[in-house]
């Protein structure tokens, strides 16, 4: 991980695609630790890394992953879901 941060900034989504002054966000409550695998990428280096979910919205996920002593948050588009329903990240027990 330590690699791929040296090969540019963590990229996020931009304020056009989340449109998050017109979409509802739902926030992780602080006691509750929420993980995923989601695909990073940093300058133009891809990585699959295991984050934090703090929030999300219908079509974005917004993770935090610590690199070294750095804490990195940043938005990425959420899979597709494979129901016609539209399911909320689950919690890690």
């Amino acid at each position: 991980m330590a690699q791929a941060r040296g090969r540019g900034p963590l990229r996020t989504l931009a304020d056009e695609q989340l449109q998050l002054g017109t979409r509802p966000v739902t926030i992780t409550p602080e006691r509750r630790s929420m993980w995923a695998l989601a695909w990073l990428q940093f300058g133009h280096t891809d990585i699959r890394a295991t984050v934090v979910v703090k929030r999300w919205t219908a079509d974005a996920v917004g993770v935090e992953l610590e690199v070294g002593e750095e804490r990195l948050r940043c938005w990425v588009f959420r899979a597709p879901s494979s129901t016609s329903k539209a399911r909320s990240p689950q919690p890690c027990a």
